[in-house]
């Protein structure tokens, strides 16, 4: 996905266009522990407009939160 916002002076990309979901707070929301792309959809909003987020959210979900991610 592409277009960048600022985060505590850091550049940090949007995911979900739909409802302006950067990088970090899906990241921020695997920490805190979403481990589906269902957990994540409720905690941040992210892939619940077009959905067209969904394989990214998932790619990260993958990335930072290990072997116990769930579809």
């Amino acid at each position: 996905m592409g277009r960048k916002g600022q985060r505590d002076g850091r550049e940090d990309r949007i995911v979900c266009f739909c409802y302006s979901v950067t990088e970090s707070v899906i990241v921020d929301a695997i920490a805190r522990g979403c481990r589906t792309l269902m957990d994540i959809r409720r905690e941040t909003y992210a892939s619940s407009g077009c959905a067209g987020c969904s394989e990214e959210v998932r790619k990260l979900l993958r990335k930072h939160a290990g072997k116990g991610v769930l579809k």
